[in-house]
């Protein structure tokens, strides 16, 4: 998932909150780069998409793992319960 996903996933979870679910033109984070030398350290990941897999944990180890989806829902609803 991307950060936008999971930005999108939790809004529709909690739709009073503010949550950013825009994605900024990537011309605007080159200019604040400028001025910003963390962003400008993430510039050369904008739109890399690793292609990651968990098939080896999975065959190994029988592991099964939850949807993203349902993780990051049970853990917003965990945080919210906390604060």
């Amino acid at each position: 998932m991307t950060f936008l996903d999971l930005a999108r996933e939790l809004k529709g979870q909690y739709p009073d909150r503010k949550i950013a679910t825009r994605m900024a033109p990537r011309w605007l984070l080159r200019i604040l780069a400028i001025f910003d030398p963390a962003l400008k350290s993430v510039l050369p990941q904008l739109g890399y998409h690793p292609d990651l897999s968990n098939a080896a944990a999975r065959n190994v180890l029988g592991v099964q793992f939850r949807k993203g989806e349902e993780a990051l829902r049970e853990t917003a609803a965990d945080l919210v319960q906390r604060v």
